[in-house]
């Protein structure tokens, strides 16, 4: 049986395996980006993803590219691998493998022992081929039914409604978080085109700041202010016009 220490070591000598197959960028905390999944010391964790899948080997090796890529830098061609590759959703595929352990992450932070029953969990969909694939029906689904139209640009208040925008064919998409009070805008091209925004000086009761790329990021970034938001989003829109989506549907079970 694995232990959270057995789990940490493990991810620890995967690191450098998942972040050059990723090709993540240079400002990224590469052991960061994995074990702050991971709940220690008796705390909470945002928990399993197919990041820590990948790391702890529950996905064959040959079908982890697409998972290490959307970790930490999501492309225009992994993007389009998983709009080809759900249209069947094959269980080998590596689409298949991500939507099926994405489908085990949950929406707000997570002990121990919760991470250890979602790695029992996603050993179910490793060894269930069929079970796996329904699974990845039904979670490509939700991701492109989480979010709406607000004047033409995706917006979601759910969990993984960039994602559904991405792959419904918006090349960015909003994010609301409740519990943070913050408006996150993503997009999987290379750049927001925000790199010479002014941004406000916007920060918490501790003096964080509320606002501004996320971790370094290019194509993501944050804030707190609805009225920067509408700023944002004007450079944004700029930077990259939205074209008409292409039609995507759940594949058929």
């Amino acid at each position: 049986m694995q232990t959270i220490d057995s789990i940490i070591e493990k991810i620890l000598s995967s690191v450098q395996r998942i972040s050059d197959a990723g090709n993540w960028p240079k400002h990224i905390d590469k052991t960061g980006a994995l074990l702050r999944r991971v709940p220690r010391f008796g705390g909470k964790a945002a928990g399993f993803d197919a990041g820590i899948a990948a790391a702890l080997d529950l996905i064959p090796r040959d079908k982890q590219l697409l998972i290490a890529t959307l970790h930490a830098a999501y492309s225009s061609k992994a993007v389009e691998q998983i709009r080809e590759e759900s249209q069947k959703m094959l269980p080998h595929t590596e689409t298949c493998w991500w939507l099926a352990a994405s489908s085990i992450v949950t929406h707000g932070s997570v002990d121990e022992y919760k991470f250890l029953d979602q790695i029992a969990d996603f050993e179910l969909l490793r060894n269930d081929p069929l079970l796996r694939r329904d699974v990845a029906i039904e979670m490509f689904t939700t991701m492109i039914e989480s979010f709406k139209l607000v004047h033409g640009i995706p917006f979601s208040i759910r969990s993984r409604g960039l994602q559904g925008a991405y792959l419904a064919g918006y090349r960015f998409g909003v994010q609301y978080e409740e519990e943070e009070g913050v408006f996150y805008i993503g997009t999987y091209k290379e750049s927001l085109g925000l790199e010479s925004f002014t941004w406000l000086d916007l920060r918490d009761a501790d003096g964080n700041r509320t606002n501004g790329p996320v971790f370094g990021s290019k194509q993501f970034v944050r804030t707190s202010s609805l009225y920067e938001l509408v700023d944002l989003l004007k450079v944004v829109s700029a930077a990259l016009p939205i074209k008409s989506p292409s039609a995507m549907r759940p594949p058929e079970h």
